[in-house]
């Protein structure tokens, strides 16, 4: 490659064969290789110093990730490849604002507590992760984090995520304990925790109007299920296949709920009221045919 060059757009153009990292020029600071059929070994160590985006994820690169990476990467897309190892979420980069490393072969635990302050976004779902997943201490910023398809455990606590997130998804995970929905911010808007082992009562109350998802099927929920005064642009709701029993109570339903996932529980007793004329014939039908 040319020296100097800065950025190198490779992204989509279907090609092949190994990425040689150690001769990438010393001027080269954001690489876009994405979705191509690139092979070889990720030399993290290799990279530049000057390196601030690295953007290679969808390839067929194998290896592990570095423990130490160039301090000035802001954004590192290394997901869908055959990479494995541990990752030490400790000691990335303190400028690093979106870390994907999705769908891989990483293993091991993860600390969530000392995440760079400056990270926004953070996509590690599909891995074999382990270990508790303490969310009580994200960076100030943070908007989005996706951690299904692991191995976490322990219990989850929703009351302390921050002001601005957005998006928070565990599902298929070992996670356990009771949820509180009440305090999650007011900028929430899809919260995906199915497949899992929570339990106790589901109380729907004190969920945040900018809400349009919440998939809680596959758990061990119990007792009455209340569908009343949901978010006002709710479009999914799933709570299908837990162990939710007597009665069920639905009134008030925006709408805008579309995709309406109750069956697999154990209600003895319908009561309605005020259901919305607007709701989608899809979502009528779940409604009448409940037990």
């Amino acid at each position: 490659l040319p020296n100097p060059i800065e950025r190198l757009y490779l992204s989509r153009l279907g090609f092949e064969g190994e990425l040689d990292f150690p001769k990438f020029p010393e001027s080269l600071k954001k690489i876009y290789a994405g979705s191509n059929f690139f092979t070889g070994t990720l030399d993290i160590l290799a990279l530049p110093k000057s390196m601030q985006r690295l953007k290679i994820s969808e390839n067929a690169l194998t290896g592990t990730f570095a423990v130490k990476v160039s301090q000035a990467l802001d954004v590192i897309f290394i997901g869908e490849n055959k990479l494995y190892g541990t990752i030490d979420f400790t000691n990335l980069p303190a400028v690093l604002e979106e870390f994907r490393c999705n769908h891989n072969r990483f293993e091991g635990t993860v600390d969530l507590t000392q995440l760079p302050e400056q990270l926004q976004l953070l996509y590690m779902f599909s891995n074999k992760f382990h270990g508790d997943f303490n969310i009580t201490k994200l960076p100030h910023g943070m908007t989005e984090l996706t951690a299904c398809l692991n191995k976490f455990s322990g219990t989850i606590d929703l009351t302390r995520l921050p002001a601005r997130f957005t998006d928070l998804g565990a599902r298929d995970n070992e996670l356990s304990g009771t949820l509180d929905l009440s305090q999650l911010p007011a900028t929430m808007q899809w919260l995906s925790l199915g497949e899992n082992c929570f339990s106790g009562s589901l109380d729907l109350r004190y969920l945040p109007d900018s809400l349009r998802e919440l998939q809680l099927s596959e758990n061990k929920f119990t007792g009455d299920l209340r569908l009343v005064d949901l978010p006002k642009g709710l479009r999914t709701l799933f709570v299908n296949e837990n162990s939710l029993s007597d009665t069920i109570y639905i009134g008030n339903v925006p709408g805008t709920l579309d995709f309406l996932g109750i069956k697999g529980n154990r209600f003895t007793e319908v009561i309605q009221n005020e259901v919305s004329e607007n709701l989608s014939s899809r979502t009528m039908c779940f409604i009448n045919n409940i037990k």
